[in-house]
């Protein structure tokens, strides 16, 4: 029975599917337009759970029960039960008198490993929308990113005046999410002992997770709370630093994002003074061989440099306490003032700045969402803040999840207003090392 021919000329691979036949359709095809895809991926984890869950020789009803009844899938609400449920079944039948599925399930049960590439068959077979992406795969040289668009214009060529633009745009990024965790990576490395360099493995790794983090960011829309922690991160190496992976429709460049920034980047709010308002900043700091602490803006700000001065020497004196057995003076610092608001000096940011190089010498980020504020002396005090309010309120303008203030300012929040008290968590300090502390991914 021959289901694809495929034509070879010059230019591309193109890809013809057979005409709708009984044959095709009681073997568990799918022939009419509409399928998943055009609001879910393949659903690979909820099919692993299913199959290492229900024994094979189940039957279509038992998947039912398992899914509603028993939630075996974990989803917060009887209607997500029956929607996955749905779904899963149109992807992949669920039961053992549709063909496909019986030989999913018996070769999957010799190889639990191929389960990606087994499921991807099925669901090929089942949604003609996912079908209709194949030649993009074919014609895609190995380690080429795919863009979205050129599944969406795969869509629009195969249903042609079918689904909106709107439409069309939802159907690529599942169908293209669908043949990354599929797990091409086998496909492209097919040989388990071949060596996989570095590069290529965090190239495919980034672009998993960043589809998969779509994924999570609508089901966070749909469920906050079952779906409200919704950060990957990944690290290459025994040695390896933790990076997170965010979508880039997510990132605003002028306010705080959710995500953790990399190690060495930090969200400082200044509290201003007589001559500027308080204003946003992010500071950024790097490490490398040498000493001292160098300063990329030019000219650089007088109050900045005074912050950077009282960081830098707090770093020396308490480097034991802040970075552990790493010798900061045989490292050489560079750091960077980016102002996100009128105010431009960085007045009053020491402790920013200092959680700045802990940060880049630890080769460990601070948490995603946080805003530190605090100023720094050259003993180790943290200045006063007088305006607290008027400094969280930017912050929670700026998309601040959490604000790090030292604990000196507590009586002064006895007079933030009630809706904005409710809109970001305040993290109070006592000390540097009580804020660096707080302020680092656990």
């Amino acid at each position: 029975m021959c289901c694809v021919s495929v034509t070879l000329d010059s230019n591309e691979v193109k890809v013809a599917f057979p005409q709708p036949t009984a044959v095709l359709t009681g073997f568990g095809f799918k022939f009419s337009p509409g399928g998943p895809h055009i609001s879910r991926t393949m659903m690979l984890h909820e099919l692993t759970v299913l199959l290492a869950t229900i024994p094979g020789d189940a039957l279509s009803g038992d998947y039912a029960d398992a899914i509603v009844g028993g939630n075996v899938l974990n989803k917060g609400t009887e209607s997500t039960r029956l929607k996955t449920l749905r779904h899963l079944r149109e992807l992949y039948a669920l039961s053992p008198s549709v063909p496909i599925f019986y030989a999913l399930r018996q070769l999957q049960a010799r190889d639990a490993t191929a389960t990606p590439q087994l499921a991807l068959l099925c669901a090929w077979t089942r949604d003609p929308m996912l079908r209709a992406t194949t030649s993009v795969i074919f014609n895609t040289p190995a380690g080429m990113s795919v863009p979205a668009s050129a599944f969406a214009d795969a869509v629009a060529e195969a249903f042609p005046d079918h689904y909106s633009d709107l439409n069309r745009q939802k159907i690529a990024r599942n169908a293209r999410a669908t043949w990354i965790i599929s797990s091409l990576m086998k496909l492209l490395y097919p040989d388990p002992g071949s060596v996989v360099a570095d590069d290529a493995l965090e190239w495919a790794t980034r672009l998993a997770l960043e589809c998969r983090r779509r994924v999570k960011e609508q089901q966070k829309r749909i469920g906050s709370a079952e779906f409200r922690n919704t950060h990957f991160s990944y690290t290459i190496g025994e040695n390896g630093v933790e990076k997170f992976v965010a979508t880039p429709e997510l990132y605003s460049e002028d306010s705080i994002g959710s995500d953790p920034l990399p190690p060495g980047q930090v969200w400082a709010l200044s509290p201003g003074g007589s001559e500027e308002n308080p204003g946003l900043y992010r500071i950024d700091a790097t490490e490398g061989p040498g000493s001292g602490v160098r300063i990329l803006n030019q000219p650089t700000p007088a109050p900045f440099r005074e912050s950077i001065r009282c960081a830098e020497q707090n770093l020396y004196v308490h480097a034991k306490s802040l970075v552990g057995d790493r010798d900061p003076r045989a490292h050489e610092f560079s750091a960077q003032l980016r102002a996100y608001d009128t105010a431009r000096n960085g007045a009053s940011t020491g402790v920013g700045a200092l959680l700045a190089l802990c940060s880049a010498l630890l080769q460990k980020s601070l948490k995603g969402g946080m805003v530190v504020v605090g100023g720094l002396n050259l003993g180790g005090s943290i200045e006063p803040i007088f305006n607290a309010v008027n400094v969280v309120e930017l912050g929670i303008e700026k998309g601040a999840t959490s604000i790090l203030l030292p604990v000196s300012a507590r009586r002064q929040l006895n007079d933030l207003p009630d809706d904005l008290a409710t809109k970001a968590m305040i993290l109070y300090y006592s000390d540097a090392r009580d804020a660096l502390l707080k302020a680092l991914v656990e």
